[in-house]
């Protein structure tokens, strides 16, 4: 009985990959063999009604990750309705924004970075908060794996930022999923806050997005949807990096973000 059941099973391969290779008759047929296959399998076109000869099956190309700079070009992005005043300015490799109150803005950065990992470096200098008075905060945030709505940011984001308790400036540095989840139950690594200028180094690698201050380790982090973190931030990630970038927000303060390089790291 078992080797009818396993002659059985043989045959019906070889009738597909002979329909497959032979040649498909209409649309239903094609669809049907094309599920077939599968992710990942070999693709069945049809070509001027004749379908699947040997030469119209190919398998998908394979994504070359080779160490590579790409083009660091960041975009002004500012959320449609917003009545904060909220002024940006552009020179050389400069980029400064100046933006009052909590409105979403800041400079998204493409990263065409084609499935591989990448890595963005930057330097960041917060000139000073703009409103400072009892109980607010001001700062900039870095992205990993972001995208742009029209209305704002998605994605992961670190809080480099400070707060006026009780007339004593603290840092407030927080993970968030953009737009603006603030999730304070989770460790946003170890920052140092002292100082007006810092170099940041963004990694993202497989699920994971690291970040470096200043050569040292902040700490690594969920960039993609973690279903099973206790953190809300990371529950609520997108559930891929393509087509993203870096998003770098800027919130009641004076922030000018330069030195921008983004690279493309072998794998």
């Amino acid at each position: 009985m078992l080797k009818k059941t396993r002659a059985s099973r043989v045959a019906a391969v070889a009738m597909l990959a002979a329909v497959v290779l032979s040649g498909c008759n209409d649309t239903k047929t094609v669809k049907k063999d094309q599920s077939s296959n599968g992710p990942g399998g070999y693709q069945c076109e049809d070509v001027k009604g004749g379908c699947g000869t040997k030469s119209d099956i190919h398998l998908p190309p394979k994504v070359s990750c080779a160490a590579a700079m790409l083009p660091a070009i960041p975009e002004f992005k500012q959320q449609d309705a917003t009545s904060d005043p909220i002024t940006h300015m552009e020179e050389g490799d400069q980029y400064r924004i100046s933006a009052a109150g909590y409105s979403r803005t800041g400079y998204f950065l493409p990263v065409s970075s084609q499935g591989c990992s990448y890595s963005v470096e930057l330097t960041a200098t917060l000139s000073r908060g703009l409103d400072t008075s009892e109980g607010l905060g001001w700062g900039y945030g870095l992205g990993a794996c972001n995208s742009w709505t029209g209305e704002g940011p998605q994605g992961f984001s670190l809080q480099y930022a400070f707060i006026n308790d009780g007339g004593t400036i603290n840092p407030n540095n927080s993970l968030n999923d953009y737009p603006d989840v603030n999730d304070l139950h989770a460790s946003a690594g170890t920052i140092n806050s002292n100082g007006d200028t810092h170099v940041w180094r963004i990694t993202f690698k497989g699920r994971n997005v690291t970040i470096n201050e200043d050569a040292g380790p902040v700490g690594t982090f969920n960039a993609l949807r973690d279903a099973k973190s206790p953190y809300e931030y990371a529950r609520s990630l997108p559930d891929d990096c393509n087509n993203k970038g870096v998003f770098l927000r800027v919130f009641n303060a004076d922030v000018t973000f330069s030195n921008i390089k983004v690279e493309m790291l072998a794998t």
